[in-house]
Formats: C-alpha cells, structure tokens, sequence
C-alpha cells in the first residue's frame, strides 16, 4: 500500500473519529450567595491523536491535548457548534505538521501552536478565540 494511501486512510479514519465525538460542554457555576451565575471561557477539548507515517509504515502517534479560551459569548457558542469542523481542521494541522518529522526529534510548539491558531481562527471565520495547549506527548 503507498504511503499517499496509508495517509489518507489515517486522515479518513480521524475524520470519522473526530465527527462521531460529542463536543465539549461550557462549564457554568453559580455564586449561591449572590445569586450571580458567571461562565467560565474555556472549552475543554478531548485529545488529539495524529499516526506519524515513515516510508509506507506507520512508526508513532502524536498527542495534543488542549483547550479554546472564548471570551466572546457569540463567539464561544459558533465554537461549540463548530466543533466537529475544528477537531478535523487540527487533525489536518497534526498530520500536515508530523508527515516528515525526523525519528526522535520533537515537533516545534510554537509552529505548532501558531498553525493551530490559524486553523481555529479560519473555521470560526474572525479571531477571538485563543488555543491553549495543555501538552504534546510524542510516542
């Protein structure tokens, strides 16, 4: 099978993955004294896995986990509905960024931060909402 192949086999395979997960709830808490509720603006997200490919056999996995700081209600709740477009757009990101990362060599965070930023600011079509990565575990 040809490397091109295996890649969008994996690619096809995470799509599914990441349009069958539930999208992560906004955490709300009430303040009993007051009787003020206050939303926080971050939206956990579950783990990113991303297979990384050498020659035509696959030799490890990337994993991302982070979260979205949205400040702007309006705009917290697109990326609650946008959510299944955003998974995929950082699964691409993951596989575009770890396609030809040397054998035991770690990806560059901040590139790899930058480019998540973008994916994020194009789904969501304006920016306002800030990744935060949690960690990157290559194995």
């Amino acid at each position: 099978m040809s490397l091109r192949r295996q890649l969008c086999i994996g690619l096809l395979s995470a799509l599914a993955a990441t349009m069958n997960a539930a999208p992560a709830a906004v955490a709300t808490s009430q303040d009993k004294g007051k009787g003020v509720e206050s939303t926080t603006t971050v939206i956990e997200m579950d783990a990113l896995t991303v297979n990384i490919f050498r020659s035509s056999y696959g030799r490890g996995k990337v994993e991302v986990i982070m979260s979205l700081d949205v400040p702007n209600s309006s705009l917290r709740e697109r990326a609650l509905q946008s959510m299944p477009r955003l998974r995929a757009a950082y699964v691409q990101t993951l596989t575009r960024i770890v396609y030809d990362l040397p054998m035991r060599t770690p990806p560059n965070i901040g590139a790899l931060s930058a480019a998540l930023q973008r994916a994020t600011d194009q789904v969501l079509g304006r920016p306002g909402a800030k990744v935060l990565l949690g960690s990157v575990v290559v194995n």
